[in-house]
């Protein structure tokens, strides 16, 4: 995510349906759905392995290859 800490689409989809993340060691150890600093509008939901694919496939199909590779729009400052 925005931090580097998730990688993948799937492990997005996979944080939010499982309400919070689960960090297995380090300083940060601990189950987040429990954080009392978490959102409350993460609550978690079910989603099968088929229902994440759809969605994975959904979104990648916004991706514009053409335009986030032109160098016509990679920097506003250009004229």
């Amino acid at each position: 995510m925005h931090d580097g800490s998730i990688a993948t689409l799937r492990e997005v989809i996979e944080h939010y349906a499982r309400g919070g993340s689960l960090t297995e060691s380090g300083i940060n150890a601990g189950d987040g759905r429990l954080s009392p600093l978490k959102s409350g509008l993460i609550q978690g939901f079910d989603a099968t392995d088929e229902e994440i694919d759809a969605v994975i496939a959904f979104l990648e199909s916004l991706t514009d290859e053409e335009f986030i590779t032109s160098p016509k729009f990679s920097n506003p400052f250009e004229e």
